[in-house]
Parts: structure tokens; sequence; C-alpha cells
């Protein structure tokens, strides 16, 4: 049996890809690895975007969130996957975004997505950007109302 952590962020990993399709996103993948090593928790198109996002999970009792869990290192390997899957797949038509989904949780039960659409930059690693905050055009939903 997967650890609870795990668990619950797969499970979150489910409810975004779930939520991201309701808004009509066509999705291209769930957990996608490499060569970077590291994975894509989504892959996905919205609109003539190709967009990478990120889930995060915490519970709601935590003392930090799930979207400031997100540190440089992490960053950085997420503009890794972006600049791989362009090389890759070849999709310039697509323009590229990082997206964060982050997800509040009670226990196994979710109560509050918020969904940060480019709410970090791929393309430029600069210092400025290590601690870049995560608040880009965000979307509040209440579990209820998906």
């Amino acid at each position: 049996m997967l650890p609870f952590r795990h668990r619950r962020g797969l499970s979150a990993e489910d409810h975004a890809a779930r939520y991201l399709k309701k808004q009509g996103w066509r999705l291209l993948g769930q957990r996608v690895r490499t060569a970077t090593g590291s994975d894509i928790d989504i892959l996905a198109v919205d609109g003539n975007a190709l967009v990478f996002v990120e889930v995060r999970s915490r519970q709601a009792e935590s003392l930090i969130s799930a979207e400031a869990s997100i540190r440089h290192k992490k960053q950085k390997s997420m503009r890794a996957n972006v600049r791989f899957i362009l090389r890759k797949r070849r999709v310039a038509i697509l323009r590229p975004r990082i997206d964060v989904i982050a997800v509040d949780m009670e226990g196994d039960r979710i109560i509050m997505l918020r969904h940060h659409r480019a709410a970090l930059p791929w393309d430029s690693p600069s210092r400025r950007d290590s601690n870049a905050d995560v608040h880009n055009y965000s979307t509040y939903v209440r579990m209820e109302t998906l």
C-alpha cells in the first residue's frame, strides 16, 4: 500500500485533471515522465497554450501553503521539463505555460482547489524568479462546486 502522502498527491492530481476537463481543456497526459528524471503532473492544451500543470497538495491545517512549497529546485526542474517537451514534440504552434493547481485537504477529502494560470515563467530562470510568487491569474474553487 502506498504511503498516505503519496495517495494524497495522486488523489489531488486526479481531481485537478477532472477540474481541467470540466473547464474544456484537452488532457495530453498525467504523470508524464521525462528524460530530465522528473515528471509533469498534467500536460494539457488550453486554447492555443500547451500547459504544464504542477499539482501541489497540503493538509488544510498545514503551516506552509501548497503554493509556497514550490522551491527554486522544483521551478528549475519544471522549466527543464518544458524545454524537453518543446524539443521532443515540436509544438511551436502552441504557446508554453506553467500553471499551478494547489489543493487543500482534510484527511482524504479535498476541500479547496486553487488554479494559478501562468504561475511561473517557463523561459527565464533568473535569480529574481527563484522565489517567484505563485499567484498570477488565480481561480479558487470550493470542491462542492465540482
